[in-house]
């Protein structure tokens, strides 16, 4: 994992001419129409669709509610989907997905990828909380995200993986895996950088660096509607953390340096997480996690962001 402040410059060139080269997919724009937060725009083109319900939420709650969807479930090799969205000042959307995100099989090594690029005026609310994205066997794919944010605009990020179709026997079995997560203010100023990339043809293997662990997370809070939620998820995270460690120094032996992966190591944790302040303030929260199984992980992101429901009307991955 990286989070790379010293090259702004040369990263955000190679960002913006991958986001401007590919044709756009989709575009959507929430903003507030006679003070109530309202879709002005939506536009898609196979293979994507957003699905928009009307009456997803509990009429009192200020926000709309946005599925992400693609014909198949997922993205095919040398498919790229590329969309847009948009959210103006005191406005809030929450963008989810029915299900993982489904990343077929390499077909002659090409790459599948997937862009987004979102902007969040003044006030304005993202919460972006898809279901993970699952690689197939000998998938390779490239995930780029941006947002623009104003300097009082909030967002949450949920970015995660599976190790793959486990009970077809395929666990970390893609080639090639990388995801991008660049957050800017008012364009310009860099917020985070976050990159992670898992490739299969580097020694030791994805499979043997992952050992037992199936899910890796990162989750990503940022902004002055969010604030009480950053305070609480970090003050859980770092409980949750200095209680993994005490309990390894516990149950660690002499070797315990010479562990190399969980599955040489039974006293290794189900589950992991830790998390880090960026920006001047301190004010945006990075939580970095990994589980032995999928449900650990939608137990803990359902734990964590339970506090969004009365902005967003619903519990985060409460169908989960």
């Amino acid at each position: 994992m990286d989070v790379d402040i010293g090259s702004v410059s040369l990263m955000d060139l190679l960002l913006k001419n991958q986001i401007e080269g590919p044709k756009l997919n989709g575009s959507l724009r929430v903003e507030r129409v006679y003070g109530k937060s309202s879709t002005t725009r939506s536009y898609a083109t196979y293979p994507l669709q957003f699905m928009i319900p009307k009456k997803a939420l509990p009429s009192h709650v200020d926000a709309v509610l946005v599925y992400a969807l693609t014909f198949g479930g997922g993205i095919v090799s040398g498919d790229c989907i590329f969309f847009e969205l948009n959210v103006g000042a005191d406005s809030t959307m929450m963008l989810l997905t029915q299900g993982f995100t489904n990343v077929y099989k390499s077909v002659e090594g090409k790459m599948s990828r997937h862009i987004l690029k979102c902007s969040v005026e003044s006030g304005g609310l993202l919460a972006l909380l898809p279901d993970s994205v699952v690689c197939f066997a000998t998938a390779r794919y490239s995930q780029v995200q941006r947002f623009n944010l104003a300097p009082d605009a909030s967002l949450v990020l949920v970015d995660w993986l599976t190790s793959g179709r486990i009970a077809r026997g395929e666990v970390w079995n893609f080639e090639y895996f990388k995801s991008t997560n660049h957050v800017y203010i008012q364009e310009d100023t860099p917020l985070l950088l976050d990159s992670v990339c898992l490739d299969d043809h580097l020694s030791p293997s994805v499979s043997e660096r992952m050992g037992d662990y199936h899910v890796i997370a990162m989750i990503f809070i940022y902004g002055p509607r969010l604030a009480e939620l950053r305070k609480l998820v970090q003050s859980n995270v770092e409980k949750l953390a200095g209680g993994i460690l005490n309990n390894r120094r516990r149950t660690s032996s002499s070797r315990a340096d010479q562990v190399q992966t969980p599955k040489q190591n039974p006293s290794a944790p189900a589950f992991l997480a830790s998390c880090s302040t960026v920006g001047p303030l301190g004010d945006g929260l990075v939580i970095r996690a990994a589980a032995t199984t999928t449900r650990s992980m939608y137990g803990f992101l359902r734990e964590q962001l339970a506090t969004l429901e009365p902005i967003l009307g619903r519990f985060p991955y409460a169908d989960n």
